[in-house]
């Protein structure tokens, strides 16, 4: 890509910069259930307890925690807090293990900073990725205005979410891939493989584009992590850590935050049928997995990546790159068994940089379409509104247009000038 010169970031960054402060302000001394199972598998490895690393509830998701936790949480100074499960590679807990010397507390504030920070610099790889057809400033002015009111930065915060490192480590990866920068993009990648699983699935897209060196580097670098989180966490942890994997795959999560396609095929089925489904506003509701559930969406994730590589194979190569990307990301977190509000950080970046790939009228009725079905207050409103649970099947539906279109804009080589 073109040199891009510094001073022209400089009034978007600001205006991201006051977002930042202001999400600061609203977010500083919260305590976050997901971060906070990190900082308790950390304090147990610290405190030679692997056994109560990965404890949870029977069926794993669920709002009683294990007494051992409850108690650690009490003896830390917060008697009543809610932390959830730990879902990470046993590596993290590791890692986090002389964090464990300092307050919960301070821990998290620190992570709010990171996390804050890389939600202000993530836009620059956004823009850099997509080229928009307008200014970084206006950019990030869409940007800060999605920032402030989507539900998926509002839980992302909420939970002072791992997963925005793993979005910005992923918009990472696509920026250094579509800089020619095939060594870089691959350890990005393979770094956000090895902090969540799902991303290493992104390496079709590497290998459909012939990008071997990527790959292999991603590839590389997670193996590396692997070894390394053998070396210090030893075998057993790492056989734990798959059997609750094997129990997340085993189930299905019905709530409001779940936006795959998993479970919003299982809620239309079921109103097909008839049956009513409660809402689940307060709390997850956890069912057996029906059979036939897994091979209908492994058969949409199929259906979708073909569609994409169809739509977009007359394309111009740096637009097709983009925009199989950008379209690729959105279908795997759809059809991922969980796809938490959370984890849609990167199609949310990438939207505005639909401005230019299509006119910019259409463009910005997009935008504020995603703006408002994706807004906190609607996602809130919802199950309110609705007699039945409908929200994730709309949630859903939302989240394949926007698959769709990311695919459909890439520009064709005769239309580039």
């Amino acid at each position: 890509m073109p040199a891009f010169p510094i001073t022209r970031l400089v009034p978007g960054l600001a205006i991201l910069a006051v977002w930042a402060v202001w999400a600061a302000l609203r977010w500083w001394g919260h305590w976050p259930a997901d971060l906070s199972a990190l900082y308790f598998a950390g304090h147990f490895h610290a405190e030679g307890m692997p056994a109560e690393i990965y404890a949870s509830p029977a069926r794993f998701f669920g709002l009683d925690m294990p007494q051992s936790w409850t108690d650690a949480a009490t003896a830390a100074g917060h008697p009543g807090v809610q932390t959830f499960p730990y879902v990470y590679p046993p590596l993290w807990a590791v890692l986090m293990a002389p964090l464990a010397a300092w307050p919960p507390q301070a821990v998290f504030d620190g992570f709010l900073l990171w996390h804050l920070a890389l939600l202000v610099l993530a836009p620059v790889l956004a823009f850099r990725i997509m080229r928009p057809a307008i200014s970084f400033t206006v950019f990030a002015a869409i940007t800060a205005a999605l920032l402030t009111t989507s539900v998926i930065t509002e839980q992302a915060l909420f939970q002072n979410q791992p997963q925005i490192t793993v979005a910005f480590l992923t918009l990472l990866s696509f920026e250094r891939l579509t800089s020619d920068r095939d060594t870089e993009a691959g350890l990005a990648l393979g770094l956000a493989a090895a902090i969540k699983l799902s991303p290493i699935l992104l390496l079709a897209i590497f290998l459909i584009e012939r990008r071997f060196r990527a790959a292999a580097t991603a590839v590389a670098t997670v193996a590396a992590l692997a070894v390394l989180s053998l070396a210090l966490a030893g075998p057993e942890l790492h056989l734990e850590y798959l059997r609750k994997l094997s129990v997340l795959g085993d189930q299905l999560v019905i709530w409001d935050l779940n936006l795959s396609l998993k479970a919003a095929l299982f809620q239309m089925s079921e109103l097909v049928a008839g049956r009513r489904l409660p809402a689940s506003t307060d709390g997850p509701l956890l069912l057996e997995s029906p059979g036939w559930l897994a091979p209908a969406v492994f058969a949409a994730l199929l259906a979708g990546a073909a569609a994409i590589w169809a739509a977009t194979r007359n394309a111009a190569p740096d637009a097709r790159l983009r925009h199989r990307l950008a379209a690729g990301v959105t279908l795997l977190t759809l059809c991922a068994p969980l796809a938490w509000a959370h984890h849609y950080l990167v199609p949310l970046f990438l939207v505005p940089g639909l401005i230019g790939a299509m006119p910019t009228a259409r463009a910005a009725v997009l935008i504020l379409a995603f703006g408002l079905l994706y807004a906190d207050r609607v996602a809130a409103g919802l199950p309110g509104w609705l007699p039945l649970n409908l929200t994730t099947p709309i949630s859903v539906a939302g989240m394949g247009v926007l698959a769709a279109v990311f695919a459909l804009t890439a520009r064709r080589k005769e239309d580039v000038r």
